[in-house]
């Protein structure tokens, strides 16, 4: 894998920077770096997510098509549960916002969940600064800086690492002879190439209306739905005691039952080795099939906000696009 640093950009108030992305390979994941010099005094108050208020919004892109698309806070929360490791969101010196093309429940199942590079003529990610104000009141900017680097496997690191594995696990059957073995390492491997998926990102924000009872909130078909991240925010801070309970379902069948938000993030809690719940948070596991279905959630209000938001982040497994194209250039390297 070759750990690329791909550039380290100045945050400029509500400015919109785009860098492009190195090709070649596929795509692992890229990681924001956040570096602020902040200065604060006993009048200042820190929004819910300190540091990564200052990316209003991040895009990876590959050609027309926005593979993930999350909010800064939303990115540095997720992180939490992709990662199993709690953090403080609120934190003003480093914060940071990992976007996995890996999926790593598909990986673990066998399958390859990436991002052909190569196979996109326009690969880059666009990043929207927010306002000093999104941070916090009565605070000094000195410096906020954002590294980005980007993680990439070879092609040929990832067709020896597939044969290597492949033969580990082949070789104990009854193949009369190398070539055999060699034909069925091959075939494997292109079965592999054949149903490699990447992990694709959506962020919703919901206005819930100023009344108590239940909000359905439609989650748009996109693949197959993984997980689903569940936030409840009162202007800039999270809040745990807006939703009572919530359930999900398609128009066919329920995917969750109904579960009191509390009790879901206490589970987060185990699932996650979190040690603690993560404030106005809760992570919702989706099992079974889901494509070609969207989802319904239904919220129960229990507690009206002032300038309330439910904020979904979904997470989809789709089958890559350049399928056929990541064959051919395999067929040609051989």
């Amino acid at each position: 894998m070759q750990r690329v640093r791909v550039d380290k950009i100045k945050f400029q108030s509500d400015a919109v920077k785009e860098i492009t992305l190195p090709k070649g390979g596929y795509l692992q994941r890229v990681e924001l770096h956040l570096k602020g010099d902040i200065k604060t005094d006993d009048k200042s108050t820190i929004n819910d997510g300190g540091l990564a208020n200052a990316v209003k919004k991040v895009s990876l892109i590959a050609d027309s098509e926005t593979i993930m698309e999350i909010s800064g806070v939303s990115g540095a929360v997720k992180d939490i549960y992709d990662y199993r490791t709690y953090k403080d969101i609120n934190r003003l010196d480093r914060q940071s916002i990992y976007l996995d093309c890996e999926d790593e429940d598909v990986s673990e199942d066998g399958m390859l969940s990436l991002l052909p590079t190569m196979h996109y003529s326009n690969l880059r990610l666009k990043i929207e600064f927010g306002k000093k104000e999104d941070i916090g009141t009565n605070i000094t900017i000195n410096d906020i800086e954002v590294e980005i680097i980007a993680d990439v496997i070879l092609p040929e690191e990832l067709l020896q690492t597939l044969h290597d594995e492949l033969k580990d696990n082949l070789e104990d059957d009854d193949y009369e002879n190398e070539e055999q073995l060699e034909q069925a390492i091959q075939e494997g491997i292109e079965a592999c190439l054949s149903s490699m998926t990447t992990r694709y990102v959506k962020e919703i924000q919901v206005n819930p209306p100023d009344q108590l009872g239940e909000v359905p909130i439609t989650i748009p078909e996109d693949g197959v739905c993984t997980n689903i991240m569940l936030m409840t925010k009162s202007g800039a801070s999270l809040v745990d005691d807006m939703i009572d309970t919530f359930s999900v379902k398609t128009q066919s069948a329920i995917i969750v039952d109904e579960i009191s938000f509390h009790a879901s993030q206490n589970q987060d809690i185990v699932e996650y080795s979190l040690g603690k719940e993560v404030k106005g948070t809760t992570m919702i596991e989706i099992s079974g099939d889901t494509e070609n279905e969207s989802l319904i959630l239904k919220a129960k209000i229990k507690k009206i906000y002032k300038d309330a938001k439910i904020v979904i982040v979904a997470q989809y497994t789709k089958l890559n696009p350049k399928i056929e194209r990541i064959l051919e250039s395999m067929s040609m390297e051989g």
